[in-house]
């Protein structure tokens, strides 16, 4: 899922680059067209759920690292 999401992204910044001035609803329009196209979902309350549990495990690893570490 990421990678087409950062596919996703790419050709928006491509596309909406040339303007000088972009408005975050500009590019959550050209997002969810591109994401259309791609035929991907955009479920964003999963989207966040998923990053948040990421960065929480991510984060235990970090802290079981210096516990070890420090003990």
């Amino acid at each position: 899922m990421s990678n087409k999401l950062t596919e996703i992204t790419d050709r928006v910044l491509k596309e909406i680059i040339k303007n000088e001035v972009i408005l975050p609803s500009t590019y959550k329009e050209h997002f969810e067209n591109h994401a259309k196209e791609m035929q991907v979902d955009l479920d964003y309350e999963e989207m966040v759920d998923k990053t948040t549990q990421k960065q929480l495990e991510q984060a235990n690893e970090i802290m079981q690292k210096n516990i070890l570490q420090f003990r």
